[in-house]
């Protein structure tokens, strides 16, 4: 099974949780990702990171990661 079929495609606005941890996607291009992964719940400055995205998706299957938060598109939506 593909990591593609395995997994949401990572859109930029997702909260995936990871046990006590969570990665929150910044931004998603055609091969990279910028995510910023808290360590605590209360953390309030994290640092960008930035890796491939099967690197990314790889990381959260290993690690059971649960999307907690869908990207928000409607949101970004211009209204006319």
């Amino acid at each position: 099974m593909s990591l593609k079929k395995s997994l949401h495609p990572l859109e930029k606005g997702q909260v995936w949780q990871l046990g006590e941890t969570r990665i929150e996607i910044v931004e998603v291009g055609k091969t990279l990702t910028h995510f910023k992964h808290f360590k605590t719940t209360n953390q309030k400055r994290v640092p960008v990171e930035l890796k491939g995205i099967p690197i990314v998706q790889e990381y959260l299957k290993v690690n059971k990661a649960k999307l907690v938060q869908e990207a928000a598109k409607a949101a970004t939506l211009l209204v006319k």
